[in-house]
Formats: C-alpha cells, structure tokens, sequence
C-alpha cells in the first residue's frame, strides 16, 4: 500500500476505496454537500501527488464520508431514476393539461368475446332478420 501524503492543504484521508471501471463513489461533507460520480471522471494521478480536487467546500466543512456504489448497483439507480423522471414529466404534463390521461398510450384492451362467438352472434342475427323478412312478404297464391 502506498502512504498517503497529508498536508494542512488536503487534511486527513476519510476513505481509501478500492474501485474498478463502471463504480460510481459519492463523497458527502458535514454540512450535507453530497457528489456522486463516475470513476471514469476522476482523474488519475501520480505517486507523489496529493489527491485530486473533487468537490467545493466552505472553510467550515469537510468530507466524512465517501461510498462506493458498484457498476451493477449504478446502472439499477440510473434506470430506476430515469424511470421515475419519465413518471414524473408524465405527471406534470398532465396537470398542465398539455396531455390527458387518454392521449397516454396504455396496452390494448383484449377483446371480451373471441372470433368464433362474434361470428356465431352474426350469424343468428342474420337468421332472425331472414326469418322475419320472411313473416312480412305476401303469400303466394
């Protein structure tokens, strides 16, 4: 393991994290300041650098702690949070009555009779009509 350097500048190491491509880490301060990223967004940097620059805090604050969220874990947050935006615009937009409810496009309803009831209703109506048609016309003499 390689020491890490602390100076007045950069304090004292909250976390050492070990983190493979696709993780995301969220670094919160004592004053609620939370900042999550991608590992790909931090740059690498040499053994005898101090760390790197990761988020803007007043004289006042500090970090305490730093998670990782692995790359299986992140991608579920990504689309459960994409899902919930979706939902969200949805919701809004109806609301404003830009868009009701109906102009949603739903699953299509399954018809409540099959094919063969629908023409065997036919069918009889037909015979009926026939049948009175019948009823109505003169006698042949």
């Amino acid at each position: 393991m390689i020491n890490v350097k602390i100076t007045e500048k950069n304090g004292p190491v909250v976390a050492v994290i070990a983190v493979k491509e696709g993780d995301e880490i969220m670094l919160m301060a004592e004053k609620g300041k939370v900042i999550r990223t991608k590992i790909e967004d931090v740059r690498e940097t040499g053994r005898a650098a101090i760390g790197v620059y990761m988020m803007e805090l007043g004289d006042d604050d500090k970090i305490v702690t730093v998670a990782k969220i692995a790359a299986e874990d992140a991608k579920d947050a990504h689309e459960h949070a994409a899902a919930l935006k979706a939902e969200a615009q949805e919701e809004k937009l109806r609301e404003s009555g830009i868009v009701k409810k109906a102009d949603v496009p739903a699953e299509p309803e399954k018809p409540s009779v099959n094919l063969q009831e629908m023409v065997d209703r036919a069918e009889t109506e037909q015979k009926q009509k026939d049948e009175e048609e019948e009823g109505e016309k003169p006698e042949e003499k």
